[in-house]
């Protein structure tokens, strides 16, 4: 996550795998692209384009508290 936090776009897997110093391989690649999709699954990142990962931008209503829930009244 730290990775996508210092660039400034969305990254391909094998970017991410460079940045990540791990060998340039097909497996790896796939691996990482893999780990990538079901971290888009879960919405903690968003793929742009097809192969094209990034992290997804906040919208002030998701940062904010939810509204106070009323408290039910109790009845004597």
């Amino acid at each position: 996550m730290a990775v996508f936090a210092e660039t400034d776009g969305p990254l391909r897997a094998r970017q991410l795998g460079q940045a990540l110093d791990r060998p340039i391989l097909a497996k790896h690649t796939e691996g990482i692209r893999a780990k990538l999709t079901r971290l888009v699954d879960r919405s903690i990142l968003a793929e742009a384009e097809p192969g094209l990962f990034t992290q997804p931008r906040r919208s002030l209503l998701t940062v904010t508290r939810p509204a106070r829930l009323p408290q039910p009244q109790h009845q004597i």
